[in-house]
């Protein structure tokens, strides 16, 4: 009885590792950050530009991402209808395209209420206070 509940532990303990580490695997790897926005030209195309990040415009962080223009200053962020946004787990990189071709881009901070899904499950289970929110900007 003793040897097949410590064997159920842990048959249920590397299944658990294997969800952690597949899930891990699985999401995307983007390199959203200044160093590729660095590298983001007038002229390209969005195809180029996702090749350089890795991704289509989207979030890729953990939870909601609110974009960061100081809003102690009472700025908000205002998508442009012709941008596309790649939201990262610090910083997010817009582009502006016009006849298929980046017109312009933008670099901004990112706020988060979780730094890692191991901080999220930590604020679920309150082991852990929740980040306060932003006062304003934009949620994705």
């Amino acid at each position: 009885m003793c040897r097949r509940l410590l064997l159920s532990v842990a048959a249920l303990a590397a299944f658990a590792a294997l969800l952690l580490v597949g899930g891990w695997l699985l999401r995307p790897h983007t390199r959203i950050g200044q160093e590729t926005y660095l590298k983001i030209n007038n002229g390209m195309t969005q195809a180029e530009i996702e090749a350089l990040i890795g991704g289509p415009p989207g979030n890729y962080g953990v939870g909601e991402g609110e974009i960061d223009l100081g809003a102690s200053w009472g700025l908000a962020y205002q998508p442009s209808p012709n941008a596309r946004l790649w939201l990262g787990p610090t910083v997010a990189i817009e582009v502006a395209f016009e006849d298929g071709r980046a017109t312009s881009k933008a670099l901004y901070s990112v706020w988060r209420q979780y730094d890692s899904e191991f901080d999220r499950v930590c604020q679920v289970l309150h082991l852990r206070p929740a980040k306060a929110r932003a006062p304003m900007g934009f949620i994705w």
